[in-house]
């Protein structure tokens, strides 16, 4: 295995373990901070494209900008609505969880819109997930009714999962539209990764109100000395830009290790990264998880790594290794 693999295997779990733990910092400090979080993001992605992949406007895009307008439109909202979902009284645990169940999205989609048919075995693995999440979300669902105003905090919960299913349905069928865009032009994922996020920044004018007074309510945390300019700065703008930086490094550990790598080892990798990230979640923030919780993750995980064979062939090499030995 090449040494690339190795370090972009490396950096996809550091990296975006260490942004679910900044993530969950900021969110703890201002669970509006959402739309912030993802404009810094985006600004950063969109610039860093501007320089490499646009040239500084001098390079035309492979694939005309007209391709991509639908696919920014899912992109942004499926971001946008994944975000709302933190002011809703949401753990990060359940939402990991939740984002897991991608596979069943982009499922139902491939039946609806691709007319694709599947094997049992995958509808199994599907049934699997959803049954999880469906755990998952029952006994939270009972936490929330045994909290103090629990009219408001149902309610409010309720719609977190409602915008949490629109942030997953809109994902999946954005893998849909780059799927067709790539059929039809090529695949170009840092051409795609730029204009997406570029163009989705017009979109955080709605919410520049809100952006703005974010901002004022990170001011307000205390301050981390800088002991070599002699000044400080407010430790959570600290917590953002880690987050940001290790976003970055994430996904681009993710394209490296796509090109490097089969989907299949890709998926793997990505499940165990969700799962190192859950556990971190869960014991360093002290996230309530329950044992049904605990199965319900078991079934999500378990029916991701059924869905893409991976199961299959890790019984498959052990067979095989058995046969060799006997």
């Amino acid at each position: 295995m090449k040494l690339t693999v190795y370090s972009a295997t490396f950096l996809t779990f550091v990296a975006c373990a260490t942004n679910v733990i900044f993530l969950e910092h900021l969110v703890k400090f201002s669970p509006g901070c959402g739309e912030l979080v993802t404009f810094a993001q985006f600004l950063f992605i969109a610039s860093y494209g501007f320089i490499t992949v646009a040239k500084f406007g001098t390079e035309s895009p492979k694939v005309p900008i007209r391709e991509y307008l639908f696919a920014v439109v899912l992109f942004y909202g499926s971001s946008i609505s994944g975000n709302l979902a933190f002011e809703c009284h949401i753990s990060m645990p359940i939402q990991m969880i939740f984002k897991s169940g991608s596979v069943m999205a982009s499922m139902a989609l491939g039946v609806l819109l691709l007319k694709r048919s599947y094997s049992l075995t995958k509808y199994v693995s599907v049934a699997m997930i959803t049954i999880g999440i469906g755990m998952c979300l029952l006994f939270s669902t009972k936490d929330q009714k045994n909290e103090s105003e629990p009219e408001v905090n149902f309610f409010t919960w309720l719609w977190g999962v409602f915008l949490l299913t629109c942030s997953l349905f809109m994902g999946a069928r954005l893998g849909v539209c780059q799927e067709e865009i790539a059929l039809k032009y090529g695949k170009y994922p840092e051409e795609s990764s730029f204009y997406l996020h570029a163009l989705a920044l017009p979109g955080f004018l709605f919410f520049s109100k809100k952006i703005y007074s974010q901002a004022s309510i990170f001011t307000t945390s205390e301050y981390f000395e800088l002991p070599i300019v002699q000044t400080g700065i407010p430790v959570i703008w600290l917590y953002l830009a880690v987050n940001v930086a290790t976003q970055f490094v994430c996904i681009k550990s993710v394209y490296q290790l796509s090109t490097e790598m089969s989907s299949l080892s890709v998926t793997v990798v990505l499940t165990l990264r969700k799962f190192l990230s859950l556990l971190i979640s869960i014991y360093y923030f002290q996230n309530p998880f329950t044992i049904y919780h605990w199965i319900g993750s078991a079934l999500v995980f378990t029916g991701t790594l059924l869905f893409t064979g991976v199961l299959q062939s890790v019984l498959s090499f052990s067979k095989d290794s058995l046969k060799k030995t006997n």
